[in-house]
């Protein structure tokens, strides 16, 4: 299924290393400062919250995944 969706990134040196799909910015940032508050901001790590168009398939545990980033 294509999705058009907030996507929460986790760069690590500059690089996209995971990534979480959400439906709405509002569940994104509050993912985000979830983590910043629990976690903590490490040097070279940076969350970030980005609209995109992906693939994504349910597992399952009724979660979604994304299988793949569609170009725009």
């Amino acid at each position: 299924m294509i999705e058009t969706l907030f996507v929460l990134f986790l760069y690590m040196g500059g690089n996209p290393t995971e990534w979480t799909p959400t439906f709405s910015l509002k569940e994104c940032l509050s993912i985000k400062r979830s983590i910043e508050r629990n976690v903590g901001k490490k040097v070279g790590e940076r969350y970030s919250c980005q609209k995109k168009t992906v693939e994504i398939r349910k597992r399952d545990d009724d979660r979604y995944e994304i299988v793949k980033f569609i170009e725009e």
